[in-house]
């Protein structure tokens, strides 16, 4: 949000009185974290919008995203000229294992 603002202190107790001083009794805390040895408070008079929750994910449809995802890349890299060279020779070693016994 545009109207938040970031209090820093050595410790949570003063940095509370920084926000209460500044923003009033009514402020409200967006977020608590320490940063190295101080304590950051971000803090806001404006209520914070309160964001959709996301969706749960159904992981059979992820994966079958993911194998089509997949499967074009597969593809596209099969019709390049080097990448078919490459995927053969890579292919190649259980060929000369056989030759070589």
């Amino acid at each position: 949000m545009a109207n938040n603002l970031i209090f820093r202190a050595a410790d949570a107790s003063t940095a509370m009185e920084k926000v209460q001083n500044a923003l009033g009794p009514d402020a409200y805390i967006i977020d608590i974290s320490n940063v190295g040895n101080f304590v950051e408070i971000t803090a806001s008079k404006d209520e914070p919008i309160q964001r959709q929750p996301n969706k749960p994910v159904n992981p059979r449809k992820s994966l079958a995203l993911a194998k089509r995802k997949l499967e074009r890349f597969y593809q596209k890299i099969q019709e390049h000229p080097c990448m078919a060279r490459i995927i053969s020779l890579h292919q190649a070693p259980s060929r000369l294992r056989e030759i070589r016994l």
